[in-house]
């Protein structure tokens, strides 16, 4: 009831004829206490969630009034499969005991609201059901909220089938099929080519790529990367394979680029001679000329003699080492330079196609001393750069 002030009233009231009677009724009334009205909600951050995730729940309590709430105290008991990591409270003090966290929120007054973080570690698939509740002294009502979280188990990384490595001689092309599969069936796994060689194509299925004659001797990687955007350390996963381009695929001491780029096939063997210019191709093949031209000759392009200065010129071709021999007579034996380094006996070429001056300067470094009869003899050798 409500509780007033204390009234009182008279009545007169007739019993029987001739006398009467006084009626009195007193009315007390107490001042009610105010009331409250405590509202527990509970959300969850994160759902679905995975296995190895860490999962907050949010509790918010609030007092409708109109009265003050005292000794408000939450409870809330963690779900199997999970594991207690911290808690959080705008207001008050916790415990946490073997999976059982009351929280201590004190007064809550008209209209405010406390709120309650929880962290725990997620430890097993299913569903998770956590309910807490609240009680204070003046109310003892137990509200209650339930989350309910799907839990998936930990993720998979996808797998990208890829095959390899690949061997592909100058002027053929290679076409294989690459895929990606995921365990978990996740539904946008992308694939992407990251790393290839120039001239590639990757249609998301299909890659193509054709050797090049400046390819010879390369190994060229190949990269895709696939991506299940899920967003976890494992999701993208990177897989490589190489297709290697050889010097000589078919084993006839003819470079591929050297019969590619004159013959445009593999049909020549090292001793043929198509130009009939008494080179054969391994010997045009070392010295870089023409096996197609006559007029290619592999020769000493210039001597000149100027004092004790010979300067001989020879044309020079890329990967090839040239070394200088000399001798003073039409019998004796060949020499080799005195001090043999790069430059002075002997020349790594490392342009495609050049010159290069050698020269006698009859010093301690060349052949240390003039011919004694007045005439030497040059003698140039070619051969595959180590």
């Amino acid at each position: 009831m409500n509780r007033q002030s204390a009234t009182a009233s008279r009545r007169n009231t007739v019993t029987a004829p001739g006398i009467a009677t006084v009626l009195c009724i007193a009315f007390i009334c107490f001042p009610a206490a105010a009331s409250t009205d405590l509202v527990l909600r509970k959300d969850d951050n994160e759902d679905p969630t995975r296995v190895g995730h860490n999962l907050v729940y949010s509790l918010c309590v609030s007092n409708s009034g109109p009265g003050e709430a005292t000794n408000v105290i939450v409870s809330d008991i963690l779900p199997a499969g999970t594991g207690f990591l911290d808690c959080q409270v705008s207001q008050g003090t916790w415990t946490q005991r073997e999976g059982i966290l009351t929280c201590y929120l004190g007064t809550i007054a008209p209209g405010g609201t406390a709120v309650v973080e929880v962290t725990v570690s997620v430890t097993e698939a299913g569903t998770l059901t956590n309910t807490a509740s609240i009680t204070g002294d003046d109310y003892p009502d137990n509200n209650r909220d339930t989350e309910l979280t799907e839990v998936l188990p930990p993720n998979r990384s996808p797998v990208i089938d890829l095959p390899g490595p690949h061997t592909l001689p100058v002027g053929a092309t290679t076409t294989f099929v690459v895929s990606v599969s995921d365990p978990d069936h996740d539904p946008d796994v992308s694939l992407t080519s990251t790393i290839a060689p120039a001239g590639a194509s990757f249609d998301g299925t299909n890659f193509t790529w054709t050797a090049g004659v400046n390819d010879v001797g390369t190994t060229n990687i190949i990269e895709f990367v696939a991506d299940d955007h899920q967003g976890e350390t494992n999701s993208v996963v990177t897989n490589r394979t190489w297709i290697i381009v050889p010097r000589d695929h078919d084993g006839d001491t003819l470079g591929d680029d050297w019969e590619w780029r004159h013959f445009g096939d593999y049909g020549q063997n090292a001793d043929d001679d198509p130009d009939g210019d008494g080179m054969i191709n391994y010997d045009e093949y070392l010295a870089g000329t023409q096996p197609t031209n006559t007029a290619s000759r592999f020769s000493i392009d210039e001597l000149v003699d100027s004092g004790n200065q010979h300067r001989i010129t020879v044309q020079t071709y890329s990967g090839r080492c040239y070394t200088i021999f000399y001798r003073d007579s039409m019998s004796g034996p060949w020499s080799s330079f005195i001090l043999m380094t790069n430059g002075v006996g002997y020349w790594i070429e490392t342009n495609r196609h050049g010159s290069f001056t050698f020269v006698d300067d009859e010093g301690p470094q060349t052949s240390g001393g003039p011919p004694p009869a007045g005439r030497r003899y040059y003698r140039i050798r070619v051969e595959i750069a180590p």
